[in-house]
């Protein structure tokens, strides 16, 4: 499963860790520490800067340091006796999230602009994002070449923000 995927593909602002107790179902225990984290938009602006490129490699990696800290803290908390679990509520508010393969990073040219440029971070470095195009003069059955997206960059007129919920 890739929360992280889920979170960047979504569009969500933030997403975050948590230390759990292990109970014998899965994330199901009671939270002994939570920590948030802000997800860098892919966005610019017309005339903005575009350097701050949040794709799910980068992503991960600031959330493993972000838990790092958060089990040390957790851990010396716990043993000084000033935890409070909290129970997770029966149904989870996270949506459930599916194993990547391959065959995920194909993209959907239905989709919106905001849509694509997202998904494309959400998959990036793996399985990274892909599409097929045929040559001309091949037919329809006939298979196409893959094309690998390494990095999208999306750019949007401020006025079209204003009309627009991203």
């Amino acid at each position: 499963a890739s929360p992280v995927f889920g979170a960047i593909a979504n569009g969500d602002k933030e997403t975050g860790v948590s230390i759990m107790r292990m109970t014998e179902e899965v994330d199901r225990g009671p939270i002994l520490g939570q920590a948030n984290c802000i997800i860098r938009p892919g966005l610019a602006t017309q005339g903005q800067a575009f350097t701050d490129y949040e794709n799910r490699e980068s992503l991960t990696r600031r959330l493993g340091i972000l838990g790092g800290k958060l089990i040390v803290e957790t851990l010396k908390k716990l043993e000084n006796g000033q935890i409070n679990e909290v129970n997770q509520p029966l149904k989870s508010p996270t949506f459930y999230t599916h194993r990547l393969t391959k065959d995920f990073g194909r993209i959907d040219w239905k989709k919106s602009p905001v849509e694509i440029e997202r998904f494309i971070r959400a998959v990036t470095p793996w399985p990274g994002a892909w599409t097929e195009y045929r040559e001309e003069g091949r037919r329809k059955k006939e298979e196409g070449k893959q094309i690998k997206i390494l990095k999208a960059h999306l750019e949007i007129q401020q006025s079209t923000i204003n009309n627009q919920q991203l």
